[in-house]
């Protein structure tokens, strides 16, 4: 059996909502760095290489908190559905090259606070939108 390594973060920052994705022959982790300093989230990503993260690098960096990259494959491309209630709508970005270059697709439910977005294609082909629309500080609703 494997044993993990703990990651020694930076002492501004932390890393959450890790999302693991292969590509390749290879396995990926996209996840959030949020910054104590600037109190935004942005989504990166590295490679996982003998049971540590390499190549780390920011992939989506906006002056908008982001987080919950949630990444998924569907007709030979790759999109991503990372949170981003605090630009009130849903953002879906489309892979131009893998991993680091992505632009946006589209945009859903403008004007409200989407939490956490994840989809899901059932084997019937049926297509499936799991999110919590956000109501005050912290109380939300999930919505199918």
């Amino acid at each position: 059996m494997q044993s993990l390594k703990p990651i020694k973060l930076p002492k501004d920052e932390f890393w959450a909502d890790p999302f693991l994705f292969p590509y390749k022959g290879e396995a990926y982790v996209f996840f959030e760095i949020y910054s104590y300093k600037t109190k935004l989230g942005k989504i990166s990503c590295g490679r996982i290489q003998n049971n540590e993260i390499v190549e780390v690098q920011d992939i989506l960096d906006f002056d908008y908190h982001l987080s919950y990259p949630f990444i998924f494959e569907e007709d030979d491309s790759i999109f991503m559905i990372p949170e981003t209630s605090d630009n009130n709508q849903v953002e879906i970005y489309k892979c131009e090259s893998f991993p680091n270059k992505w632009s946006l697709y589209a945009t859903a439910f403008e004007g409200e606070k989407i939490v956490d977005t994840s989809y899901y294609k059932d084997e019937n082909g049926q297509r499936w939108l799991f999110l919590n629309k956000a109501f005050g500080e912290h109380s939300s609703n999930l919505y199918i």
